[in-house]
Formats: structure tokens, sequence, C-alpha cells
């Protein structure tokens, strides 16, 4: 079932027959003006000058006829069936709400790895997910996008495996865009992306400023951390894929996801005040890189430990 902008017109003749199409009213357009095609599905609405009599239903388009058939929904006298009119009516094209109540009812498509869910967008369309069956908008066709940066229409996207993703994550993102009021298509591109991690948990925003994108910035600094027990076995976690004790007082802590800088900082400490009966001294980096991070605790004697109660890892980073 499809769409039209401003359908209504008068019928030629009155009864229980087709409509056929006989002018436009003043301020609107036929269905052939505003695009209707051949066998086309709308929803419609039939009433008299002085709205007695009423119908709406869904009707199939004859291009070669100008007429539409009808199949009553409802209307005046309380029942499914045709209205036998006394006058011509005027007719509407119009949105019901059982075309409405799936996104298989919009005129759709699969749409590769992208899809529309955001409704009352400040373009005015209207868009219904279901899975990745995607209704598209009033007018014209949602984008199919490979390409984070060509995703400007406003609203919220979720895509997974595009280019250009924040941090070059290969994963499911939440995406709105927002346009600057000045934009114009392919000459004044002014948008903002805010992107929010589904298959890994994370925030991002970027700017596009005439039509030069901006890098991701990430909004929560924290990139992972990880509480252990004293050889490393995990309690609770966040971008962290597992701990190594390869020797007493070292363990290794492994990224879940890759950090896009190793230029971060660690924040280590033993979760005890006391091992082996010497105070414990701050734990220190020992080597980081984008995958990973070794750390060292030795006690007050200079001797490498496990502490007792326990590790705390923190990576801050801004990118």
């Amino acid at each position: 079932m499809a769409y039209l902008d401003g359908v209504f017109f008068r019928a030629v003749s009155n009864g229980t027959g087709d409509f056929v199409v006989a002018s436009a009213i003043q301020g609107y357009q036929t269905p052939a003006a505003a695009g209707a095609v051949n066998a086309g599905v709308y929803g419609y609405r039939a009433e008299s000058d002085d709205l007695t009599q009423w119908e709406y239903g869904t009707t199939t388009y004859n291009s070669s006829g100008t007429s539409c058939s009808r199949t009553v929904l409802g209307n005046s006298a309380g029942t499914t069936a045709k209205i036998s009119f006394t006058l011509a009516p005027k007719v509407g094209f119009v949105d019901l709400a059982e075309q409405l109540s799936s996104a298989s009812n919009l005129t759709s498509g699969i749409i590769p790895s992208i899809a529309r869910i955001a409704t009352g967008a400040a373009d005015g369309s209207k868009y219904v997910r279901d899975d990745q069956t995607l209704a598209y908008p009033l007018k014209g066709v949602a984008p199919v996008a490979t390409d984070w940066n060509d995703v400007q229409t406003p609203g919220v996207w979720t895509a997974t495996g595009l280019s250009n993703a924040p941090d070059g994550i290969n994963g499911w993102f939440y995406v709105e865009v927002l346009q600057h009021v000045g934009y114009v298509a392919g000459t004044q591109v002014y948008l903002t992306q805010t992107a929010t991690g589904l298959t890994f948990q994370g925030k991002w925003s970027r700017t596009c400023n005439a039509g030069t994108w901006g890098a991701w910035h990430r909004l929560d600094t924290v990139r992972a951390w990880v509480h252990t027990d004293s050889v490393g076995n995990i309690y609770e976690a966040y971008n962290v894929s597992s701990v190594s004790n390869p020797s007493s007082g070292n363990i290794t802590v492994n990224f879940t996801v890759a950090i896009a800088s190793a230029n971060y900082s660690v924040f280590v400490t033993a979760n005890e005040s006391n091992t082996g009966g010497s105070a414990v001294r701050p734990c220190t980096g020992v080597s980081q890189s984008t995958t990973a991070v070794s750390v060292r605790c030795v006690n007050g004697a200079g001797t490498l430990v496990n502490p007792a109660g326990g590790w705390n890892v923190a990576i801050f980073g801004a990118s």
C-alpha cells in the first residue's frame, strides 16, 4: 500500500460504482497528477458535500480509466458496505491506521544493513521499522548507505558494517543525525552525528562543517576497566576480554575492542593495604598498546606480589 500527497477529486457519478475521476477539487490534484501508478493501492475517504454520507477504505487505481475501486472499511451507516451516494461525492486519498500498523503495508523494501526507526522527523516523513524491512518515507526513498558519511537525513538510524564508523568499530550503532538550518545537500552540508554503540557500549559525536567531516570524539572517556582477584580472575569488567597472571605481581589486561590510540592513561590500585606484612605501593604500568596493558604491583620491600584483595585497572582516553 502506497501514499500520495494532496489527492482530492470529484467523482463522475453517484451510486455504488467505482469512483471515476472527473476533476480535482480546487487546491488539490487528481491521482494521476500526484503520481498514482496503475494497480497501486491507496487509502481513501469519500464524502458528500454535506458530510451526511461518507465511507473510507482502500482503493486500487486504474490508470487507463482513471477509476478507483472501493473496498470499504467503514461508513456513515456503520457498516462496511459501499454507500450509495445521492450525488457524486468528493474523494480524497488518505493515510489509514490500518496502513500504518505494519511496515509491510508501506511502500517498502529490504534496505541492506540500515534501517530508519524515527517518526515525525523534521522533514515531515514517517518511517516504521520491522526488523530490517524499512518503510520508505512519504516522499522519496530512504537512502541505502555503505558509509556513515552518507547518512545525512535527520532522524535516528541503525546499521552495521558501514565505513567511517566510530573508532573504526565494525559493529551495530544507533546514530542520530541533526541538520543545521542552512543545510543544502551537496553544497552546504552542516550536520552533527551522535553514535551510541550496540555491539560495543560507548557514545561518540562528530560534526560535518561545509561538507568536511571531523573526527569522531568519544564522549565517555573510560575506555576499559576491570576488577579481579589476586591472580586475575575477573569479578566485573568493561571492554576487557581476559586477564592473565604470567608471574607474581604481574597481570596483563586484554581489551575486547582495541583502543584507537595507545596514548591512554592507566590507573591501577591493589585492593588491599597490606600484602605479606608490608605495605603495597601504588601499582604501575609496565607496557601498554591498543589491545592490552600490562601492570605490576610491589610491596614495601620492592618485591613483586599479587595483592590478596585483588586488582583494579581503569583505562581513560578521549579518542
